[in-house]
């Protein structure tokens, strides 16, 4: 377990709890060597704010991946974090050669390109709404996508009809495409004490608890005054033993800003593509791009092409390397030649994924 790759995930395990951004692992920190599939299996308890958290972490041959999931709510496979080797694993002889391919694809509820959320209005007990916009903008800025700015102290007034806002007031500058405006009212706030039966070395035992709940309604809208999100209400809850009820509160508080964030959030989507090397011609570039470089194995792969123009291993190999840039609709062009050429149901596979990138970007600068 003491080797590169289990203290670089162990690291990242730790970063992810200190609720800092999972970056991606450096290669050089990656398992090497390994042939075939092996897997190690960390799991990771901390207990903070009265959540639980639970972290898996899976290496395999040729991926290397970091997923963390929230229990016992479902919040936060919401905040999921992950981190990955760029590009491509060396992999033991004999194991075909992928190139991992990190994207994002809308949330449940699509922002389009806008990566700021700026509060404009919220309504509810004053250090209750400080609360909640306070620990949004920790969240928010821990998903690496998300920004807040808070201008609810500017007098601006948000007024919802059905799915269009109008906003009026304030004196600074007006919204952007760029940003979602947000009113957030805290509907409840507070804690009850209570009794809740849990499971203690087996046996079902009656425990005092102090009962948190929260209840947000958020709109969040355009810089249209579309309405993206219309009055949505998020609840969250926490049960603690031992905790004051101002702790059990803000736990919950914590769950009900997740549950926004989850929604609106674009989510990492990992996919890993085989390269085609079945011919050895085709070694040299796929060495290029095991190195990291995959500028310098698409340019050599144009090169071998115009050599080779009916070579369909280099058409599709391309397509892989220009889908791993973002450089999606060249890539379509380049999968459509190697699959006239050779229709292979892989390969086919690999064009739809492509085509979906290509889809899930383009919602994303809407």
């Amino acid at each position: 377990m003491d080797d590169p790759g289990c203290r670089a995930l162990d690291g990242a395990v730790t970063r992810l709890f200190s609720a800092e951004p999972v970056r991606a692992i450096p290669p050089s920190d990656a398992p090497t060597g390994r042939a075939g599939l092996c897997w190690n299996k960390f799991a990771h308890g901390w207990e903070g704010h009265g959540i639980e958290y639970r972290a898996e972490v899976f290496v395999s041959a040729p991926r290397f991946t970091l997923n963390a999931r929230k229990g016992p709510y479902t919040m936060l496979n919401i905040l999921r974090a992950t981190a990955t080797v760029a590009f491509m694993l060396v992999v033991g002889a004999g194991c075909v050669p992928h190139i991992g391919i990190t994207t994002f694809q809308p949330a449940k509820y699509n922002l389009g390109r806008a990566t700021q959320l700026t509060v404009v209005q919220s309504e509810g007990r004053r250090s209750a709404r400080e609360f909640i916009i306070s620990e949004l903008t920790s969240q928010a800025r821990t998903t690496g996508r998300l920004m807040v700015k808070d201008r609810t102290e500017e007098g601006i007034t948000v007024k919802i009809v059905g799915r269009t806002v109008q906003v009026s007031g304030g004196t600074g500058a007006g919204q952007t495409a760029e940003e979602v405006g947000v009113r957030l009212d805290v509907l409840e706030y507070g804690a009850t004490s209570g009794t809740e039966v849990r499971n203690v070395n087996g046996r079902s035992v009656t425990v005092p608890v102090v009962n948190g709940k929260v209840v947000l309604a958020a709109t969040v809208f355009n810089a249209k005054g579309r309405a993206i999100l219309s009055e949505t209400e998020y609840i969250g809850k926490a049960a603690l033993e031992n905790a004051s009820e101002d702790v059990a509160t803000q736990a919950a508080a914590r769950q009900a800003v997740a549950q926004l964030l989850h929604d609106i959030t674009p989510l990492p989507v990992q996919n890993y593509v085989q390269l085609d090397n079945s011919d050895k011609l085709l070694e040299p570039v796929i060495e290029t791009a095991k190195a990291g470089n995959i500028s310098k194995a698409i340019e050599d792969t144009k090169a071998f092409i115009e050599k080779n123009p009916n070579h369909a291993g280099a058409h599709y190999n391309l397509g892989v390397f220009l889908d791993s840039q973002g450089a999606y609709e060249e890539a379509l062009g380049a999968y459509d030649k190697s699959i006239t050429l050779k229709n292979t149901a892989s390969w086919v596979r690999a064009r739809a994924e492509c085509a979906k990138r290509l889809s899930d970007a383009k919602a994303l600068q809407e």
